[in-house]
């Protein structure tokens, strides 16, 4: 199974770093506004997973890779991370029939970092007892983070860097916004953004003689008065104008406005008068079942290797669902084995039933790597297309051809499972 994880994860939450960084749109104060990055709204859907019981190893591999979106989420903020480049994430989940526990530690991980992977992990990742006298199960995974390549807010550059950094940590308590996109890529939407501050009457006519020329005889003076009209000036309430392009769809427009009404209460400071500039609103959804035909085409390649990443996911806790069918029947097949002939009458109800279980479990792996390799063939095409402009796509496509056939090898032998599964079954009836 952690083959099939390591094959489906190409550029996951690391490759979207490369969104262009905005840029002020005064030709006399031309800044860099950093942090504008793209937005992950599966950490939106964060309700815990429905994951087959008893829980064993196949299950936490893809429910905690199921979890990547909030795990990285969390290390989206600098208060979550020390001042290395790279933060390392250990989840080491040990499960009893007394319960189960996550426990997180890492390096360059701040306790508040921790603090919010252990909520989101807890939340996403129920752990449930096992059954009494049952083996402890235990599994432990790394995440990693790199600030030069993931997605990483950072504060101090800039006052419009600092207020996109503010919108873009933000994003993960506005999810009220992006409600109705549960199954499918919210639009591209883009905004200018006018920060200026509010001043008085008095306090503009501070700020005009502030720049006026000083008389040779009252410069000492004046340059106190200017000191002070800068102080002044620094504690003025900044104001912001936020103005979205249209979306071109009545959804994209309804949250357009959402998104202005929850920027406006954004803390902002402003260095200078007034600042313009544009902020782009890029979303990804991993979760998304439905096309993104929208995205540009490097940005449809990021969001399809988002998908395969909870595909692959998706096959692990199918694989662990079958894995505890199996066991299952397997139970009530050893007790059949050793009772009675009376006994074993009251057993083959049970027994046919166990079988149905494994059948059932058998299909759902079967669905789930099904829908696995439809997602890698469509990101091997795009790939593909991608190539023809641009040279580096092409150590991805050798490598998206690896787990194109890897996931069709793995289809076919489930499906033959399915096959055994339902022989052995059809013999009880």
């Amino acid at each position: 199974m952690m083959r099939r994880i390591a094959i489906a994860s190409l550029a996951l939450a690391t490759g979207c770093a490369t969104m262009q960084d905005a840029q002020t749109g005064s030709s006399q104060d031309r800044m860099r506004i950093a942090n504008q990055f793209p937005f992950d709204t599966a950490v939106c859907q964060s309700q815990a997973l429905a994951l087959p019981q008893p829980l064993n190893p196949n299950t936490l591999v893809g429910a905690l890779f199921s979890s990547q979106p909030e795990v990285m989420e969390c290390l989206v903020d600098p208060k979550s991370r020390g001042e290395a480049k790279a933060t390392k994430v250990i989840v080491k989940d040990t499960i009893t029939d007394q319960g189960g526990t996550h426990a997180i530690s890492g390096e360059n991980l701040t306790a508040e970092g921790q603090a919010c992977i252990q909520k989101a992990l807890n939340t996403r990742v129920p752990l449930t007892a096992l059954p009494a006298g049952a083996q402890p199960v235990e599994y432990q995974t790394e995440f990693t983070h790199d600030q030069d390549t993931g997605i990483s807010v950072k504060f101090g550059l800039n006052s419009g860097s600092d207020y996109s950094g503010g919108v873009r940590l933000g994003q993960a308590s506005w999810c009220d916004c992006y409600a109705g996109f549960a199954n499918k890529v919210p639009p591209t939407l883009q905004a200018a953004v006018h920060l200026r501050r509010i001043k008085s009457a008095q306090e503009q006519a501070l700020g005009e003689a502030r720049v006026l020329p000083i008389p040779a005889g009252q410069r000492g003076d004046a340059r106190e008065a200017r000191k002070a009209a800068e102080e002044i000036e620094k504690s003025l309430p900044v104001a912001v104008d936020i103005t979205f392009d249209p979306a071109g769809t009545p959804e994209g427009d309804q949250l357009a406005a959402c998104l202005k009404e929850k920027m406006m209460t954004v803390p902002m400071k402003l260095e200078t008068d007034q600042l313009k500039f544009t902020y782009r609103f890029a979303h990804l959804n991993s979760r998304a079942t439905e096309p993104a035909s929208h995205l540009a085409p490097e940005m449809r390649f990021f969001q399809m290797d988002l998908m395969r990443g909870q595909r692959s996911a998706d096959a692990a806790i199918a694989i662990g669902g079958r894995d505890a069918a199996a066991a299952a029947y397997d139970a009530v097949v050893t007790q059949y084995q050793t009772a009675s002939k009376r006994k074993q009458l009251d057993l083959l109800s049970e027994l046919s039933n166990k079988c149905g279980a494994l059948v059932t479990a058998s299909q759902k792996i079967v669905d789930a790597i099904s829908a696995q390799l439809q997602v890698d063939q469509q990101t091997l095409t795009l790939t593909q297309e991608l190539k023809a402009k641009d040279p580096s796509f092409a150590e991805i496509e050798t490598r998206l051809q690896e787990a194109v056939g890897a996931t069709q090898q793995d289809l076919d032998n489930s499906k033959k499972r399915l096959e055994d599964d339902k022989k052995i079954c059809e013999k009880l009836k």
